[in-house]
């Protein structure tokens, strides 16, 4: 924001009511002041219109790796049949990856993912940021972001897909604006039979899908057409075959 008559009036009221401001002025001292509030300074706003718009130029080029394309494969060939689906991974096979291609490829315009705690958020977030073939998804967390509504109701109307991000809890009480059309629950272990996911499943009535890397107790409810799964023992299947350079296990 630039502080002139308006923009500084702007400015003081958005500090005041705790949102993130940067700060544009010739006059350092009238901008020293705005960064004593908590205001961060700009000497030039060419660096956030390209980080905000142009950051395709430093994305990267992604390449599926056998298990992930597998999974794509299986989701993709059926996911008119199915409401309900399950990916049983293990660790760093690059679940977010997966799910966020099969967004892609399946061209569902609104996608919620939710999860009973906040931490699987930043791989989310980071993936659609770093990844070209995810450069038409925006990304809004509906836990931090004040105006999310009005962001779905702008990104809505564009040829951007959108992913939401929230907590189990967080969506008790939130009303979108528009219908969701694929809803992801990560780290489904955590609160899968809890009485919140119970209604938050009621409430969103459209296909699921769940990710977990201990899925044992309740991966017998998925029949085989429903479930893709990849521990530690397809992935030294995969390195014996040479598809993979991954540990051996003993």
């Amino acid at each position: 924001i630039g502080l002139g008559n308006v923009g500084g009036k702007l400015a003081n009221n958005l500090l005041n009511n705790q949102f993130d401001v940067t700060v544009l002025d010739k006059d350092e001292k009238i901008s020293k002041e705005f960064n004593s509030r908590g205001a961060k300074i700009s000497n030039s706003i060419q660096h956030l219109v390209e980080k905000e718009f142009f950051i395709d130029s430093v994305r990267k080029d992604l390449t599926l790796r056998p298990a992930q394309q597998e999974f794509l494969t299986k989701i993709n060939s059926n996911w008119e049949q199915w409401k309900e689906f399950i990916l049983f991974a293990k660790c760093r096979v690059g679940k977010s990856i997966m799910l966020l291609s099969h967004i892609v490829e399946r061209r569902s315009k609104l996608n919620l993912i939710v999860a009973r705690f906040n931490s699987p958020k930043q791989s989310w977030e980071d993936d659609i940021k770093k990844f070209q073939q995810f450069s038409n998804i925006h990304f809004i967390n509906l836990q931090e972001e004040r105006n999310w509504k009005e962001q779905i109701e702008y990104w809505y109307k564009t040829d951007k897909q959108i992913v939401l991000w929230s907590t189990v809890q967080g969506m008790q009480k939130k009303d979108l604006p528009y219908d969701v059309d694929l809803l992801v629950y990560d780290e489904a272990h955590v609160g899968y039979g809890s009485s919140e996911w119970v209604k938050l499943r009621e409430k969103v009535t459209c296909p699921v899908v769940y990710i977990s890397g201990t899925a044992y107790k309740f991966i017998e409810e998925f029949s085989d057409s429903r479930r893709f799964v990849y521990s530690y023992f397809e992935e030294q299947r995969d390195k014996k075959l040479g598809l993979i350079d991954a540990p051996s296990m003993r």
